[in-house]
């Protein structure tokens, strides 16, 4: 999955930016108090493993 559709996901699902450091979003969601720190490459895809554990964070997955 690229990065654009992934953040897009998140965001569909009520997740918003905060701030960025770098090349990391920092996504937070009312009531939720633990944030999602989400490597943002445009264009690129991210690896497997980091987008299941970023769905899995999200409770997407």
């Amino acid at each position: 999955m690229k990065c654009d559709e992934l953040f897009r996901r998140l965001k569909r699902a009520g997740w918003r930016e905060v701030r960025q450091s770098g090349s990391h979003k920092i996504l937070r969601k009312a009531g939720i108090e633990q944030a999602i720190i989400f490597p943002y490459h445009k264009g690129k895809e991210i690896p497997t493993g980091t987008c299941h554990k970023i769905l899995k964070q999200a409770g997407l997955k």
